[in-house]
C-alpha cells in the first residue's frame, strides 16, 4: 500500500492510471512520484566545499570540535571554537562560550567571513549551533 505525502508537498506525478477492479468491484489507483518535496535532502555541505564557497553566504556544516571554545579567545572577545569533518576543518565565530568538549558532534549555520585573512562561519547566536 502506497501512502501519498501531504498533497502541498507533492510537485508531479508523472503518471496516474485509475482502474476497476473486476473482482472487488472497487477502483485501485496505480501511480509514479518524479519528485516529492521542494526541500533539499541534506542542506549541510562539506567544510572543504564550503571554503571555496563566496563571503557573505549562508552555509550549514557539521564536523568535529578540534579546538575548545574560548581556547584561542582574543581582545575581541571571542570564544569560537573549530570543527573539521573528513575533508577540511573551519573556525566558528561566537561571543558566547559554549560548553562543548573535544570530539564532540556539531552543526552551525552562520555566515561565511574572513578574519585576518582566516575563514570562519559567524552564526548569528550560539542558537544556530546544534548538537
Amino acid at each position: 500500500m502506497a501512502v501519498i505525502p501531504c498533497v502541498e508537498t507533492l510537485q508531479k506525478l508523472s503518471s496516474l492510471t485509475w482502474n476497476r477492479c473486476p473482482v472487488c468491484y472497487g477502483i485501485t489507483v496505480q501511480f509514479r512520484v518524479e519528485w516529492v518535496s521542494t526541500l533539499p535532502w541534506n542542506t549541510q555541505a562539506p567544510i572543504r566545499k564550503v571554503r571555496a564557497d563566496a563571503l557573505g553566504s549562508e552555509v550549514t556544516i557539521s564536523g568535529i570540535v578540534t579546538v575548545a571554545p574560548g581556547t584561542q579567545s582574543s581582545s575581541s572577545g571571542d570564544q569560537g571554537f573549530a570543527i573539521q569533518d573528513q575533508t577540511a576543518g573551519i573556525y566558528v565565530s561566537l561571543q558566547n562560550r559554549m560548553k562543548l568538549k573535544l570530539g564532540q558532534k556539531v552543526s552551525v549555520t552562520g555566515i561565511l567571513a574572513k578574519n585576518n585573512e582566516k575563514l570562519q562561519v559567524v552564526p548569528a547566536s550560539s542558537a544556530a549551533v546544534r548538537l
